[in-house]
């Protein structure tokens, strides 16, 4: 389980995906690691090289390499002080590339994380959730970390104190109990290890299908009984599973602090609830980025975690053929415990 030494950024020249660079900036602090600031672009580049540029970087005049520039100089070298030494900090304009291929043009360069914003605007922000984060998690095969910031009106400087001036709590990684989800595991456990936080397994269960009387004489409190042992069953195999997972972990990273919760409802709502009211410093999730951005829990729930909450989610692509670790527990088995 190596370290985090080389974090990419993909940044578009909008102020929107510059939202990304105060989490960056954090975790290159924290870890440490180096920062690249990355831009991809087909061929002609860009309206400083030719006059059949886009129109969008016409209008707008966007020379990438002088803007990359320009942002590493905010980064470290200011009046008003530096967020991180120049070393730490480089700059790369990748030509010829869609941007869908980000994951791999940042692997290439030697990265271990690719971070960008989501819920793009038109015009020069393309990093836009369900087209570009999707193609990325599709075509790539490393973890992906995605964040939706709030519509505020913010300077960059003002947001890069406001993240330096707010510890880190904790990892918050959501399972579904299925083994695929288990993808996630060593990208959640790595981030807290390097961060020296806790990590926080959080498991939702669905609600019980409702029983419906369609034969006289069937007892009410008879078949509220039966529902009620259901989910008291559900949540027993919840909770034996997290003890599973924790054991799991800890033989991994001994040092990291585990914690677990299990919710029980739709998983959009109850996940969404629950990293509003806890406000982890990430959330970790596996995908299989198919058609739609996340497929954990059978559905959307990583799209609507990622619409909802202005954490950043880190997405970890399901590697084809990935069966877990067979850390599932069967309803017909003695209930385990951290003792045993």
């Amino acid at each position: 389980m190596g370290k985090y030494l080389r974090l990419a950024v993909a940044l578009d020249g909008s102020p929107h995906a510059e939202r990304i660079l105060p989490i960056a900036v954090k975790l290159a602090n924290l870890l440490p690691a180096e920062i690249l600031l990355l831009h991809v672009c087909m061929e002609p580049s860009s309206a400083e090289e030719t006059d059949s540029a886009s129109p969008e970087e016409a209008e707008q005049n966007f020379k990438p390499l002088v803007y990359l520039a320009q942002l590493k100089q905010r980064l470290t070298g200011t009046p008003k002080g530096s967020f991180l030494p120049p070393h730490q900090v480089l700059t790369k304009v990748i030509y010829g590339k869609f941007a869908y291929e980000l994951g791999e043009v940042a692997a290439e360069e030697g990265a271990d994380l690719l971070l960008m914003t989501t819920h793009g605007r038109s015009g020069l922000s393309l990093l836009t959730m369900g087209s570009i984060a999707t193609g990325v998690l599709k075509h790539g095969h490393h973890p992906l970390l995605l964040f939706r910031p709030e519509e505020t009106e913010i300077s960059l400087e003002e947001a890069l104190k406001e993240v330096d001036n707010r510890p880190p709590n904790q990892i918050l990684l959501a399972l579904d109990g299925t083994p695929k989800a288990e993808a996630a595991l060593e990208p959640a456990l790595k981030m807290a290890k390097d961060l020296k936080i806790p990590l926080h397994l959080v498991e939702v269960i669905y609600p019980v299908t409702p029983i419906i009387m369609s034969e006289p004489g069937l007892d009410y409190q008879m078949l509220v009984e039966i529902e009620k042992y259901e989910e008291e069953a559900l949540a027993r195999i919840a909770a034996q599973y997290l003890i599973k997972v924790v054991k799991w972990l800890k033989e991994q990273a001994p040092s990291v602090t585990v914690e677990t919760t299990v919710l029980k409802g739709m998983p959009e709502a109850q996940l969404a609830i629950f990293i509003h009211a806890v406000k982890p410093f990430m959330v970790v999730m596996a995908t299989h980025a198919r058609n739609e951005l996340g497929q954990l829990f059978l559905g959307s729930v990583a799209e609507e975690v990622l619409r909802k909450s202005h954490s950043p989610v880190l997405m970890v692509p399901i590697p084809k053929g990935f069966k877990g670790y067979g850390l599932q527990v069967e309803e017909n088995k003695k209930p385990l415990t951290l003792g045993s």
